[in-house]
């Protein structure tokens, strides 16, 4: 690693100790450093899209706010426990090579710091418009320009490069500059978020970031080393080969509102974008977001693909504002038999698609380990015959349920809830350990009873040798939070007795936020905000 050799030589050990010896300081500095890298690596996924740079770990609630965005870069913590575990953390590159801009005021002095302590380290690096203050639209493009001047010179080295500018002219002039500029040829790029902020104008048509020039013909080529493709509120030619094969992540994002004719021309067809998955066969995660095809179909009409895609290392989908029979024909034509991760928000409270794509490939036993599903308000997936109660039986595996702007019927709450006394038949979802309800009504009585029975369950001892194991699994997280003003008040008891029955209750007695069908989603299921 870089500066690994440096850190472990310069200092000797025990020198400028502050502190009285403990069993880690026996470790030999090789084995510290690693373990400050892995802990650093593992609090940001830089190389998985979804503007995944950056503080996404969440803080213990019970910090104080001034500890959580320290709490969120670990390199700062452990620079700051002893003078040893300082002087080994200030010469590894490593720790210091996350650029992001957040919760920073010019003239940027942190991230300059970080570029410094990097060295020749290989960053990850992103400047977004949406990190400046509050201002005027002057004082907004000002910040992103000296963010981004701030960046450029070490473009070169960049694995990861996220811009989000105000507009989409002044994105244009940073790829300029980039290629301008001699020692910023992105020669180990392999992540890339390009986007703009969102038009508060719906009558703004979204254009493609490219035309035919030669700012195009220096950045075509320049995708055959890209894994993970990130396009927010602009466009990409969809025939540009070398930035569409071989990803491993792929998200699009555009707006939710009702499109023109001008921005459905500019969309792909149904085929080019089969062809442009069949052209990434390590595709692991897939996220689209007020998506849609140019040639809608016709009532009555029918298209495939020459045979289902099968996409075998997918792990990971989510879906929003995405046409419901787009998306019906959409999922007709896949196959994921390893899918981990589903995150879809209903535009006709209807999960008949989704039941239908898991148990294509995958029968009456989805490997599935999260579902997220979101409706919106009097569309939610319990207002028809086709609700949540008749999918959770096709996902024995899942572990993380979230429901989000919708009603939690008696029948799935009771479906989830283990029958001890009556000698312990089988229940929907076993191994469930998270369950989110946001903006959610739901009757607390069967909801506690569930909580507690899963609990007990989780306590009887194995079963003889022969006999099936209904045990479920205690729930890990119970997470409740923008109850609907019409909820009922909720007993002390009743919370307290959750509460003992869970690893950790997350309670908000707040009201909801609105939701509506534009935008994106406030909350997501990995982590990270759409």
């Amino acid at each position: 690693m870089i500066g690994r050799s440096r850190a472990t030589s310069v200092f000797s050990r025990g020198n400028g100790r502050d502190r009285p010896l403990v069993l880690v300081d026996r470790l030999p500095d090789e084995i510290l450093l690693s373990i400050f890298e892995i802990l650093v690596q593992n609090t940001r996924k830089p190389l998985q899209g979804s503007w995944s740079v950056g503080e996404h770990r969440v803080a213990p609630p019970s910090l104080p706010t001034k500890h959580k965005a320290v709490n969120a870069r670990p390199e700062l913590i452990l620079s700051a426990v002893c003078r040893h575990w300082r002087n080994l953390a200030l010469h590894c590159p490593l720790l210091w090579s996350h650029i992001n801009f957040r919760n920073e005021r010019t003239p940027f002095v942190r991230s300059q710091t970080y570029l410094n302590r990097s060295q020749g380290a290989k960053i990850v690096a992103e400047a977004r418009a949406e990190n400046a203050p509050k201002g005027t639209e002057a004082k907004l493009v000002a910040y992103f320009n000296e963010a981004f001047a701030t960046l450029v010179p070490h473009v070169g080295r960049c694995r990861h490069l996220g811009l989000q500018a105000p507009s989409l002219t002044q994105l244009r002039q940073c790829l300029t500059q980039i290629m301008e500029t001699s020692n910023a040829e992105p020669e180990h790029l392999q992540s890339v978020e390009l986007g703009v902020r969102r038009p508060t104008n719906p009558e703004v048509i979204m254009e493609f970031l490219f035309r035919d020039d030669a700012l195009a013909e220096s950045w075509e080529d320049r995708g055959r080393l890209v894994t993970a493709l990130t396009l927010r509120e602009v466009l990409l030619p969809w025939t540009w080969i070398a930035w569409y094969s071989n990803l491993t992540h792929l998200t699009l994002t555009f707006r939710n509102n009702i499109p023109s004719e001008v921005e459905n021309s500019r969309m792909p067809s149904r085929l080019t974008f089969l062809q442009i998955l069949s052209r990434c066969p390590e595709l692991k995660e897939l996220e689209l977001t007020g998506f849609r095809f140019s040639d809608p179909l016709s009532p009555g009409t029918s298209l495939h693909w020459q045979a289902p895609l099968r996409l075998e290392k997918l792990i990971a989908m989510r879906f929003s504002g995405f046409n419901h029979d787009q998306l019906e024909w959409f999922l007709a034509q896949l196959e994921a038999p390893h899918l981990r991760s589903f995150f879809y928000r209903t535009e006709r409270g209807s999960l008949a698609d989704v039941r239908n794509f898991l148990l294509r490939y995958a029968g009456t036993g989805s490997p599935l380990k999260a579902l997220w599903v979101k409706a919106l308000p009097g569309q939610g997936i319990g207002s028809t015959s086709t609700n949540l109660y008749t999918t959770l039986n096709f996902l024995p595996e899942l572990e993380e349920l979230t429901i989000q702007h919708n009603h939690f019927h008696a029948n799935e709450i009771s479906a989830l809830t283990p029958r001890i006394q009556a000698g312990g038949p089988a229940v929907q979802c076993p191994k469930l350990r998270v369950l989110r309800l946001i903006g959610v009504t739901f009757n607390f009585g069967h909801l506690a009873t569930m909580v507690r029975e899963r609990k007990a369950s989780s306590e009887l001892p194995p079963p003889p040798s022969g006999q099936d194991d209904h045990r479920t699994r205690k729930l890990q997280i119970l997470q409740i939070s923008g109850m609907q003003v019409f909820m009922p008040f909720v007993p002390g008891s009743v919370k307290e007795m959750m509460r003992e029955s869970v690893d950790t209750l997350l309670w908000d007695d707040s009201p909801p936020l609105p939701s509506s069908n534009r935008g994106l989603p406030t909350l997501s299921p990995f982590g990270v905000g759409f």
